[in-house]
Order: structure tokens, then sequence, then C-alpha cells
């Protein structure tokens, strides 16, 4: 079983093969529910729990902004076309196809209008960033209509970073000073989401 439903989602010998989506829909205090796969095989008795596939990363704004990009500074893929198999325990592993995988995810509004202020989630395939994450935010230009960058999260997460499956990491919050987009690195408390199971989620530090 696969979930949510995936038109062009296959399985076979056991193997599923799906997608994480590279383009994923703002969702105030949640995730695209489209984007959080989860997997399950029956046992026995025909009995299944599902099993997140993906991790989370969690960010906030008092910001207003047309999208939100996260990118892999290695290039580590984190979303599009995956495999996913199940260890001996019933547990999935997803494993990216690098061909038809990219290395950044962009979170954009779910209706018309921008991301407004708040905090989301994006789902993105488990993996270890060799080199960390770059998270840029964008406002559209008034005079183009085109999405810039105003400002984005620097070196502040370009290290080893590991999202393991079915947890996460909660990042810090764009706010504005003196009129200029700055990060402010204000450290949330500890979160647990039910859709992630039991694993709270740690600090992207």
């Amino acid at each position: 079983i696969l979930y949510p439903y995936q038109r062009d989602a296959t399985l076979s010998s056991g193997v599923f093969s799906a997608q994480l989506p590279a383009n994923q829909a703002a969702t105030p205090d949640s995730f695209d529910p489209a984007a959080n796969l989860s997997v399950a095989i029956s046992d026995a008795e025909g009995k299944f729990s599902l099993l997140n596939v993906g991790s989370l990363l969690r960010l906030e704004t008092i910001e207003d902004f047309s999208k939100i990009v996260v990118k892999s500074v290695n290039e580590e893929k984190i979303a599009g076309k995956c495999t996913i198999t199940f260890d001996a325990d019933g547990i999935p592993e997803a494993v990216a196809v690098d061909a038809d995988a990219v290395s950044e995810i962009t979170l954009v509004p779910s209706g018309s209008g921008d991301i407004a202020a708040g905090s989301y989630y994006v789902a993105l395939l488990p993996e270890s960033q060799g080199k960390g994450l770059v998270i840029e935010f964008y406002r559209k230009d008034a005079s183009t209509g085109l999405d810039t960058k105003v400002t984005d999260t620097g070196d502040r997460y370009k290290k080893r970073l590991t999202f393991a499956r079915s947890g996460g990491k909660n990042c810090g919050r764009v706010v504005t000073i003196g009129g200029e987009y700055i990060l402010k690195y204000e450290y949330f408390k500890m979160v647990k989401v039910e859709a992630m199971g039991k694993n709270p989620f740690s600090i992207c530090e």
C-alpha cells in the first residue's frame, strides 16, 4: 500500500517506485499531504500499519513570501523519483533514483497569493546531507512579477545534517529588523507531529 495514491507509482517484487514531489504546497502548521509518503505491507493475517517514508524540515516566518526553496549544498537528492523497499522488520527505506531525482524542493502557495507568515513543513527523502542545506526565501517583484530572492540561510546550515526516516529537523525563522530581512535563530521547543510517529524533531544544529 502506498499513501497518498499516485497514478504513476508501481509495485514490482515488493519494491515501490514513487515520487516525492519537488514542488510542495505550503500548508500552515503542517506539510503538503501529497508529499508525506507512507507505505505498508500486510502480515500473515492481512493486517498492516502505514509507516512514513520521508523526513520533515520545519521552518517559520513572520512575513509573507512568494516561495521558499530548500537546496542541498552537495546536490544530494532530496526529492523526485525514488524506490522504496522493506527490511526484514517491514521498515521502509527510500532511495533516490538519481536520473529522475532532484537536489532542491520548492515550497509554493497552496492557492492564490503568497505563503502567509507561519510555520511550515517540507517533506524530503531521508538522506545525510554531507555539506548541509541552504534555504532561500523569495518575494514577488512588484514591477516584473518575478520571484526575487530576498534572503537565505547563508552558511548557517552548511554542515553535515542527517535526516532520518520518520523524523525531522526544526530550523530558525525569518524576521525583519529595520526593514531588512534577517534570519533569527530562535530555536523552538522540541515538537512532535502525529504523522511522524513517535520521533520528535531534533534541532537543526
